[in-house]
C-alpha cells in the first residue's frame, strides 16, 4: 500500500482481498518480496515499476474508452459504479471480501 499510495499511478488500485487488487479492469495478485511489491504475471512475478510499464497505458486506455448506454446517455461504467456503491452500502461487498479471504 505504501508503494502504491506513494507513487499514485494514473490507473488506480483497489484492494479486493489480501493480495488481490483491481488494477483498472484487471484483477491482479500481489505480494511483498524484499520489502517491495511484486505482481503475478504468467508463471512468475514482476516488480511494481515493470508492472506499471507493461500494463498502465493499456488499462488507462481501457478505462477511458467506454461505451455510452443508449438508454440513459451515461457512460456504461456509471451503472457499474452505482451497483458497486449499492453493494458497498448493503455490506455485500464486505461479505464477498471476507469469503474471498477465507478461501
Amino acid at each position: 500500500a505504501k508503494w502504491v499510495n506513494g507513487y499514485r499511478p494514473a490507473v488506480p488500485f483497489f484492494r479486493l482481498a489480501q493480495g488481490t487488487y483491481l488494477f483498472g479492469r484487471r484483477q491482479v495478485t500481489c505480494k511483498v518480496a524484499n520489502d517491495k511489491p511484486v505482481f503475478r504475471v504468467g508463471g512468475g512475478f514482476i516488480g511494481f515499476d515493470k508492472f506499471l510499464e507493461l500494463y498502465a497505458s493499456e488499462e488507462l486506455e481501457r478505462l477511458l474508452s467506454y461505451e455510452i448506454d443508449e438508454r440513459t446517455g451515461d457512460p456504461k461504467f456509471c451503472e457499474a459504479q452505482r451497483v458497486r456503491q449499492t453493494m458497498e452500502d448493503s455490506g455485500a461487498l464486505d461479505q464477498l471480501r471476507q469469503v474471498s479471504a477465507e478461501t
